[in-house]
């Protein structure tokens, strides 16, 4: 065997060592990232302004709009009902289901107890 033969070979096997290193490294990589990153999905070192802002942008878009589409609900039952809903009409309405409920129950119907409610469950 000659010299040229010698150095190939040592080459090659510290090559071979190498890449074995490497390949364990990128291996250890990989199982720490995993943890890494459940562990950071957890605990966040810094505040995230941005995404509260969007968040909030978000709410408030969607607040709006379930405001008006109970804006053109109410008016759909206005126009379907003949005329505005007022709130007297509300009041009947809410004042007949607690009785409603008070007669399933067997409770007397006291028009102090009806208000009672009525407040406590609109105030």
């Amino acid at each position: 065997m000659c010299i040229r033969d010698r150095y190939q070979r040592r080459v090659h096997g510290e090559l071979r060592q190498i890449v074995n290193k490497m390949q364990r490294l990128v291996s250890s990589a990989l199982k720490l990232q995993r943890v890494m990153t459940t562990e950071t999905r957890v605990i966040r070192p810094f505040s995230n302004k941005f995404q509260d802002r969007d968040a909030a942008f978000e709410k408030d878009y969607f607040t709006k709009d379930d405001r008006k589409k109970m804006k053109k609900l109410m008016t759909r039952l206005e126009m379907e009902s003949g005329g505005t809903i007022s709130d007297l009409d509300f009041k009947q309405a809410e004042v007949a289901k607690i009785r409603k409920i008070l007669q399933s129950y067997n409770i007397r119907e006291d028009n102090e107890l009806v208000e009672a409610i009525y407040n406590w469950k609109y105030d």
